[in-house]
Formats: structure tokens, sequence, C-alpha cells
């Protein structure tokens, strides 16, 4: 018998929206860690999710990943948030959740 290790991962998500009821999210945000590495994904606000590795410092690297999604992004004025808000919306939501889920993992 082979004995595979259960890798310990937390994560949390995040979603924009106009009503704080059942809605669509505007823009989504998730950041999973899992043996000290971290990955962020951000969809809704394009064709599809992106997804961008942290590496081992997530708190350190968020920005950079952010970086990384914006250029990646094809977002569309289609919804009633306006594009760059909802860009502008990403570091804002991904620095916040990666400060939650490093807080919940000590």
């Amino acid at each position: 018998a082979i004995f595979v290790p259960k890798k310990k991962t937390i994560g949390d998500y995040e979603k924009l929206r106009v009503r704080c009821a059942i809605d669509y999210p505007l823009l989504g945000v998730a950041f999973s860690l899992a043996e000290g590495t971290g990955k962020l994904a951000v969809g809704a606000i394009g064709p599809k999710p992106i997804v961008v590795e942290l590496g081992e410092s997530p708190k350190q690297s968020v920005k950079e990943a952010v970086k990384g999604v914006l250029d990646q992004v094809r977002s569309v004025n289609n919804t009633v948030l306006d594009r760059e808000y909802r860009k502008r919306m990403i570091s804002i939501m991904a620095e916040r959740l990666v400060n939650k889920v490093m807080e919940g993992a000590k």
C-alpha cells in the first residue's frame, strides 16, 4: 500500500455584487493555500477565470500576481458596474482575501 498524505488546504471566496440578495457575481475572487503555496483565481470579469500562483509568500506576492491578472483580463461593459471599477476592485478584493486566509492559517 502507498500512503498519500492529505494536503491541508484552506481558502475563501468573495464576490462583488450590487445587492446583498442572491445575485450573480460581477467579480469573483478566490484564494487557496495548500502547504504554504497560494493560488489566486479571478472570475466573472471576462470570458474565463484567470488562475495565478502566489508561491510560498502570498502576502508579499499578491500585488505582483494581481498585475499578471490585470494583463490577462478582457472585461466588457455589460453589467451595472463599470469595467474599470471592477478591474480596480480585483486588487482590493485579492489583498483582503489573502490577508483573511493567511490569518486563518496561523
